[in-house]
C-alpha cells in the first residue's frame, strides 16, 4: 500500500505543478475543467490553461478565470475591451445550457421526481454502527444527458464522507486500447477504496456507449466534478447489470429505481428481483398510454407493486396533475331487467381507467408514474387507498395504477 500511495503522491505532485494557479477542488475558485456562465447566458467551454474562446465580444481567456475567486461574480475583459460577468452556473442554468446528445429531463422535473422518492440520508458518523447498516443504493436507468442523476446525486451526496483530495481517474477512451500507468492505476485504487466506503451511490446505466461517456463528462465539469464521486457510471444493458449485481450479491439492494427507457414494460419487471421491499420504483415516459402498459402488466401477472400515484409533469404545473391509471372492474349499473340476464356475462370483463382527475391544456412535460414494491403476498383483501376514496368503480380493481412523467427527454 506504501507504494501505491507514494506513486499516487507523485501523480498529485506532477498535477499540480502543471496547473498550479488553484487548490485542488477549492471550491471557491474557479478551476480547470469547469464549465462557468459568461454574462448569465452562455455557457463556457471546459476551462483550460492557454485556451481562449471566441465569442462575439471577443476573445475570452481562460486563463483570466481560472484560480480566481467564484464567491462574488468576476469581471474579466474581453480582447475587444467589452467587460463581462463571469459566476458558476447553478444546476437549472447547467442542465439547459450545456451542450446534449439527446433532450435532458429539465431541472423542475428532475427536481420533481427526486422529491417523489422522498430521500433521507444522514451525515456518516464514525461511531458504533457506522459500517453495519446497508448502504442507501438507487437506480438510475437510462442516463441520458445526465440531468437527473445529477440531482439524485446531489439528494443523497450528504451521506458520504469527504472524497479524498486526488485527481478524478482517467476517463477510459472509447474504443481505443488505453494504456495505465502505474501512478494512475494507484490512483484508481484509491478512489476504488474510497468508493467502498460510501453509505449512499447512484448507479446510472446507459445503453449508448456515446451518451454515456457525455454524460460522464458533463458531470465532471459541473463544479469541479462536485457529484462525480457519489455515482457509478455504467455502459450497457440494464437488464444485464440487474442480472450481474443480483449474481454478485445474492439478495435484493436497491432502495429506489427510476426508468427512463424505451418499451419501459418489458425492462421494470427485470429490475424488481433487485429492489428491497418497500422501495420505490419511478417510470418516466413520454405518454400516459406507456403508463397504461405498465399497469396492465402489473395486473397480470400479480407482481408485488403497490402503485402511490401517476402524475403529469408540464408548464405551470407545480406539484404534477394527478391521473387515475388502474385495472379495474366496471360497478354494474342501473339497467332494464330484460338485459340484465346478457350483461351478466359480461360482469367480470376488466377495463383500462385512464383520466386525468383535472382537466386543462398542458405544454410540455411528462409523466411519471410510481409504484412501491411490496411484500410477495400482498393483502388483496384490503382496498387501496383510491377505492377508499370512492374514485374507482370496483374493489377488485387491485392494486393502485399507475404513475406519469412526461418527457420525451433522457437524463
Amino acid at each position: 500500500m506504501s507504494k501505491a500511495v507514494s506513486a499516487v503522491r507523485s501523480f498529485v505532485s506532477a498535477a499540480a505543478k502543471a496547473s498550479p494557479s488553484a487548490p485542488l477542488r477549492d471550491f471557491g475558485r474557479f478551476a480547470e475543467g469547469d464549465r462557468v456562465l459568461i454574462n448569465d447566458i452562455k455557457l463556457l467551454e471546459p476551462l483550460k490553461q492557454g485556451r481562449t474562446t471566441e465569442w462575439k465580444y471577443g476573445h475570452i481567456d481562460h486563463d483570466s478565470i481560472i484560480g480566481a475567486s467564484a464567491r462574488s461574480r468576476l469581471k474579466i475583459l474581453s480582447s475587444r475591451g467589452v467587460t463581462l460577468t463571469v459566476n458558476h452556473p447553478t444546476l437549472e442554468q447547467f442542465v439547459s445550457l450545456s451542450p446534449r446528445h439527446v433532450t435532458p429531463i429539465y431541472a423542475q422535473y428532475a427536481a420533481f421526481i427526486v422529491s417523489q422518492l422522498d430521500i433521507h440520508v444522514f451525515p456518516r458518523s464514525e461511531g458504533v454502527g457506522s459500517s453495519t447498516s446497508p448502504p442507501l443504493e438507487i437506480l438510475d436507468a437510462g442516463t441520458g444527458h445526465g440531468s437527473l442523476t445529477m440531482h439524485l446525486a446531489r439528494a443523497i451526496a450528504a451521506a458520504n464522507p469527504a472524497p479524498p483530495a486526488l485527481p478524478y481517474p482517467r476517463m477510459p477512451q472509447a474504443n481505443f486500447a488505453t494504456t495505465i500507468t502505474e501512478p494512475e492505476a494507484a490512483l484508481a485504487d484509491v478512489w476504488k477504496q474510497w468508493k467502498a466506503g460510501r453509505k449512499a451511490v447512484i448507479h446510472t446505466v446507459e445503453a449508448q456507449d456515446v451518451w454515456g461517456r457525455a454524460a460522464e463528462r458533463l458531470v465532471r465539469s459541473f463544479r469541479q466534478g462536485l457529484y462525480w464521486p457519489h455515482i457509478d457510471f455504467n455502459i450497457g444493458n440494464v437488464d444485464a447489470w440487474v442480472d450481474q449485481k443480483l449474481a454478485e450479491r445474492g439478495h435484493a439492494f436497491l432502495s429506489a429505481a427510476v426508468l427512463d427507457l424505451p418499451d419501459v414494460h418489458l425492462h421494470f419487471p427485470r429490475v424488481l428481483p433487485a429492489m428491497e421491499d418497500d422501495a420505490r420504483l419511478v417510470l418516466y415516459t413520454a405518454s400516459i398510454t406507456q403508463l397504461c402498459e405498465c399497469e396492465k402488466l402489473i395486473e397480470a401477472q400479480g407482481l408485488p407493486l403497490k402503485q402511490e400515484k401517476v402524475l403529469e409533469l408540464g408548464s405551470g404545473i407545480s406539484d404534477g396533475r394527478v391521473w387515475n391509471v388502474r385495472v379495474t372492474v366496471p360497478r354494474a349499473r342501473s339497467r332494464p331487467a330484460a338485459s340484465s340476464s346478457s350483461d351478466d356475462s359480461n360482469a367480470s370483463e376488466k377495463v383500462m381507467i385512464c383520466r386525468p382527475k383535472v382537466f386543462e391544456r398542458l405544454i410540455g412535460g411528462g409523466f411519471i408514474g410510481i409504484w412501491r414494491k411490496t411484500s410477495a403476498r400482498p393483502d388483496v383483501d384490503k382496498p387501496s387507498t383510491a377505492q377508499e376514496r370512492g374514485e374507482f368503480d370496483s374493489e377488485q380493481g387491485g392494486d393502485e395504477g399507475g404513475k406519469g412523467h412526461t418527457g420525451p427527454d433522457s437524463h
